[in-house]
């Protein structure tokens, strides 16, 4: 279907919104049981119980998380490379099936990394010199680059998925401004929409995210 003028693009427009809106409902569908364990996080009355929830959290990521996150890139590449007419919901499965075994082990590597970093962050910055926490924010931001590129590199080229991860690993490197404000433009998307604008977490975050880091 093709128009011309004002409703050709209030056409092309809904389309789009449409594309993000389905795509971010199948990213929460195939997340559930990571959701249901994060509901405990608003009802727990201890730091200890607060801390093994998050760990199971982390350990749920690779097998959940992972795989749909590549998934959700995988179909943001296709409407990058201009192959918008797809089906979404066998496309995203098709990516799902496909990416599974690849991305839990690159998601038990990520999430790895990402936990000994936690864990460094709290015991330095609570044994040591509370300034460390600066530098371990920058960490953070690098790994949050690192991690993007992950999911980009998974889904656009044909490696091994140890040359994945070294590729993220100097992409980041290679690119540190532009990687840095895709960070902060997605941090901010997701604070405007846990704090101003909730519908989004539900129709769009997760898409839009993932669209500008692709």
């Amino acid at each position: 279907m093709k128009t011309d003028g004002l409703l050709g693009i209030v056409y092309i427009i809904t389309e789009w919104l449409t594309r993000l809106a389905v795509t971010n409902l199948l990213w929460l569908f195939f997340n559930i049981p990571i959701f249901i364990v994060a509901l405990n996080l608003f009802v727990v009355d201890s730091t200890a119980v607060m801390i093994f929830y998050i760990a199971v959290i982390m350990f749920m990521l690779p097998f959940f998380c992972f795989p749909s996150t590549t998934a959700m890139f995988a179909l943001i590449r296709r409407w990058a490379l201009n192959e918008v007419d797809i089906p979404l919901v066998r496309s995203f499965w098709k990516y799902y099936r496909l990416n599974y075994v690849r991305s839990l082990l690159g998601g038990l590597v990520i999430v790895g990394i990402w936990a000994i970093l936690l864990i460094d962050y709290y015991y330095f910055t609570t044994n040591f010199y509370d300034a460390l926490k600066y530098l371990f924010f920058a960490l953070f931001i690098y790994m949050a680059m690192f991690t993007l590129h992950c999911f980009s590199n998974t889904v656009h080229f044909v490696t091994k998925l140890g040359q994945s991860v070294k590729n993220s690993f100097y992409m980041a490197l290679k690119n540190p401004i532009s990687s840095v404000i895709v960070v902060l433009i997605n941090l901010f998307i997701v604070v405007i929409s846990v704090k101003v604008l909730p519908f989004l977490l539900i129709f769009f975050t997760a898409s839009l995210v993932a669209g500008l880091s692709f």
